[in-house]
Order: C-alpha cells, then sequence, then structure tokens
C-alpha cells in the first residue's frame, strides 16, 4: 500500500473536499433569510478554515503519521458538521432566528481555531 492509499489519508481528502464544499456565498446569506440574517460578520473565519483547507489539500499531506491526520480531521470533520447545520438554517422555522444566527456564527471562530491548530505546524505561509 503506498502512502497516498492509507485510509487515514484517504478519509482526511474526503473531509477537506466536503468542508471546502460549504465554501459558496450561499453560506453566508440567502434572499430567503431576509435582509436582516446572515453569517457575513462571520466570514473572515469561515474564509480561514475554507483557505486552511484548500492550502492542506495541496500538501502532501500524506507524509503525516496517521495518529495527526486523524486529529486533523476530527477538526474538519467538526467544522464540516457545523457547517452543515448553517447550511440547512431555515430562519422560517427556527426559533428566535436572529439568536441562532448569533450562536452559530460564534461557533464558526471556535472551529476556524481548531482548525488553524491542528494545520498550523504542517503549513507556512510565505
Amino acid at each position: 500500500m503506498s502512502q497516498s492509499e492509507r485510509q487515514a489519508v484517504i478519509d482526511l481528502g474526503q473531509k477537506l473536499k466536503t468542508l471546502i464544499g460549504y465554501d459558496s456565498e450561499r453560506i453566508y446569506t440567502r434572499s430567503e433569510w431576509g435582509s436582516v440574517l446572515s453569517f457575513e460578520p462571520f466570514r473572515e473565519d469561515f474564509e480561514r478554515s475554507f483557505g486552511l483547507a484548500r492550502i492542506f489539500a495541496d500538501l502532501p499531506y500524506h507524509l503525516l503519521p496517521d495518529a495527526q491526520l486523524n486529529t486533523i480531521g476530527q477538526a474538519v470533520e467538526t467544522a464540516s458538521n457545523h457547517f452543515a447545520q448553517i447550511d440547512s438554517f431555515d430562519s422560517a422555522t427556527a426559533n428566535n432566528p436572529q439568536n441562532l444566527v448569533q450562536s452559530l456564527g460564534n461557533t464558526v471562530k471556535t472551529h476556524a481555531d481548531a482548525i488553524t491548530v491542528q494545520m498550523a505546524q504542517c503549513v507556512v505561509v510565505n
């Protein structure tokens, strides 16, 4: 089995793709949410997550040990699951949608920080 065929490498690659898949304008605002509800104030933290995932996907991460890949993968997967909640946010059925947007948005920073901590030791930005 080659380095790039290891299950931890394959799993992380899929998790990175899933996370990057949420990178669209739809994650920030939608017409059905109205003009008041938006995740725009949290854009910087979303973009940090997406940017690091893109950088990391281009690195030879298959050279890392499985334990480190799994730890990074867990941070990426947890962020993706949160972004899925945001993506499925429905202002029409949400109980107190403004508070929910604020809560979900605040947690984006937590996930961006976790991804940064896990990937930082592997990513050197010039």
